[in-house]
């Protein structure tokens, strides 16, 4: 069978025309899945790279500000250790009582009675209401008071009533305290000095 010129032609023309659309076939699946991907990936890093240039721009700032973050939190911390110290898991009412008895004896104030409320809890703590009673001056009931400021444990006056008469020096007292106790602490513990 014998061809002639023109179907030689047109099965040319059909073969260039396969390769070169072949070779567009190529060229797309290369562009879609090879140079674009690679540019969107290189941006990426390009704003990355500049992000971490800006970033080891401060660092010196970054650096100190963290120092001075970390000096704060330890100054809270050994703060808050400290305050934890001093509020006692449980109430021990004769370690108070005596306390305040101890310090009353000191100032010159003459303490008659201490009546203890029921305590009242709370979901991180439980408080206690203790309430003095007493005659002392002024002045004593004034070192009275900054004794118990002073004492090992947290203290906290609610009430406190004062009488007065006028041909005495003397004055009927009656003081308030709320102790706190029992506290739950909701800290997380540090490990390897990260939170």
């Amino acid at each position: 069978m014998k061809i002639n010129s023109n179907q030689q032609n047109i099965v040319n023309w059909a073969l260039h025309a396969t390769g070169l659309l072949a070779v567009a076939i190529i060229l797309a699946t290369f562009y879609q899945l090879g140079y674009a991907r690679l540019t969107d990936q290189s941006n990426a890093y390009a704003g990355r790279v500049e992000q971490l240039n800006k970033l080891l721009a401060t660092e010196d700032t970054v650096r100190q500000k963290h120092q001075s973050l970390r000096q704060k939190l330890d100054n809270l911390e050994h703060e808050a250790a400290t305050m934890r110290r001093r509020l006692p898991h449980e109430i021990k009412k004769d370690q108070f009582e005596n306390s305040i008895r101890q310090a009353a004896a000191k100032v010159g104030f003459d303490l008659e009675i201490a009546t203890w409320n029921s305590p009242t809890p709370t979901p991180s703590h439980s408080l206690a209401e203790v309430t003095v009673h007493g005659v002392g001056s002024f002045a004593s009931i004034c070192r009275l008071l900054d004794e118990i400021n002073q004492l090992a444990r947290i203290t906290k006056i609610s009430r406190l009533q004062l009488e007065s008469d006028s041909e005495s020096e003397l004055y009927p007292c009656q003081i308030t305290f709320v102790l706190v106790y029992g506290i739950q602490s909701n800290d997380t513990d540090r490990k390897d000095g990260v939170l």
